[in-house]
């Protein structure tokens, strides 16, 4: 995945893709044309629930991209469940699953941030 995400940051391309809030390629929380920027770019996902992805904003190359943070997403998710368990276990709850349904359909999102090589690094 990391290579994937590192290969998608560096197509120029990503930075002309439309604008939506927080999510794609670009800059976060720009409000002026003035503005200092970041020394940073990013890349913003909304990973889960899956009805939430916006495609238009996933990268189509590299090719394994998509599949590869989509395998990563469900294995996190994965994750969280046992871990979430654990913590029921932990906690005596009889019905761990009461303590899963808390977060049913709670957003998973990914950051990926790019940050360029300093112009000038004496500044």
């Amino acid at each position: 995945m990391r290579e994937g995400t590192q290969q998608t940051i560096a197509f120029p391309y990503y930075a002309q893709l439309p604008e939506s809030g927080l999510e794609g390629y670009g800059q976060a929380f720009v409000f002026s044309e003035t503005q200092r920027l970041d020394w940073s770019d990013m890349l913003y996902l909304m990973l889960r629930p899956t009805e939430s992805r916006d495609m238009r904003f996933w990268p189509a190359q590299p090719p394994s991209f998509r599949s590869s943070v989509d395998r990563y997403s469900a294995e996190a998710a994965k994750v969280v469940s046992c871990l979430l368990r654990f913590m029921a276990a932990e906690m005596g709850l009889v019905e761990p699953e009461r303590l899963l349904e808390v977060f049913v359909g709670l957003p998973q999102n990914m950051r990926a941030t790019y940050y360029p090589r300093a112009l000038r690094p004496a500044r």
